[in-house]
């Protein structure tokens, strides 16, 4: 989590999430903050769920000290949000994506970007395959231990990411690496055309929509951009259709490399940066 300061108030501590493709706040801080609502209530989707959101705009804010750019958030109650000791809010891609990239240090508890936020983009748009620019130097600490070309699709207010990740010898799938996820997901008829065996059990898991029981999965081999991933149980939710993708590489996955950059403007995710 990184702490997050709001019209002069806070700071409030909001989960860094690369895999919400909008900010999110929790109806109980919109509320304490005064914030406006902008016109009719929208849907949005989670893991699994959908829900109604309202819409808000934010006009000063800033991330542990660094300032961002008026935008506009949804608010909903939020499952485990709010509460004592509990996040109030979510920094999506179309935060972290304004600065190009993003380091996540996972065993620093550090958050580092190469330069300063720039304007969001004015349509939409989609990187597909890496850049030629090279990763920001200020990010690249070691050789990594692995980098994924990352589909990048941006436009105003939202940003949305996806790796492939193979089971086995299946064809590739298109997963969300995503930070705010505790646990790495697969969808259900993915799961099922992969052939991944039961792990005989369940987990309890929250997203921005519902708390829910879900069964596991065991991975077997999978690997991302050719690297063996570390096998192991992933929760079974109907992800396809509320997400668009066949899994969520968490955030247990990610942090077995320490370091992860999210390199937005260069179409890649790099692995153990150093």
């Amino acid at each position: 989590m990184a702490n997050v300061c709001i019209n002069g108030k806070g700071p409030f501590p909001f989960i860094i999430d690369t895999g919400a493709q909008g900010s999110v706040v929790t109806a109980a801080l919109a509320t304490r903050l005064g914030l406006p609502k902008t016109g009719p209530p929208v849907r949005i989707g989670g893991a699994g769920c959908s829900a109604s959101a309202q819409v808000s705009m934010i006009s000063t804010w800033n991330v542990a000290g660094v300032a961002l750019q008026p935008q506009y958030v949804t608010y909903l109650k939020i499952p485990l949000f709010g509460g004592r000791g509990q996040p109030d809010g979510l920094l999506g891609s179309d935060v972290w994506s304004r600065f190009g990239a993003m380091r996540l240090d996972f065993a620093r508890g550090r958050v580092t970007v190469p330069g300063p936020e720039q304007p969001g983009p004015a349509g939409r748009t989609t990187i597909s395959r890496p850049s030629a620019a090279p990763v920001p130097a200020s990010l690249l600490r070691a050789k990594p231990a692995a980098t994924a070309p990352m589909t990048v699709t941006s436009q105003p207010g939202s940003t949305a990411i996806s790796v492939k990740i193979r089971f086995g010898t299946q064809p590739p799938l298109a997963f969300t690496p995503d930070t705010g996820a505790s646990q790495s997901a697969v969808d259900t008829a993915a799961a099922a055309r992969a052939g991944l065996a039961s792990a005989h059990a369940r987990v309890r898991q929250g997203t921005v929509c519902t708390i829910a029981v879900l069964p596991e999965v065991r991975t077997g081999p999978w690997s991302v951009a050719g690297h063996r991933l570390r096998p192991q149980p992933v929760a079974v939710t109907g992800l396809q259709r509320t997400t668009g993708v066949a899994g969520l590489l968490g955030a247990d996955q990610m942090s077995r490399f320490s370091s992860v950059i999210f390199d937005y403007a260069g179409g890649r995710l790099v692995l153990g940066a150093g």
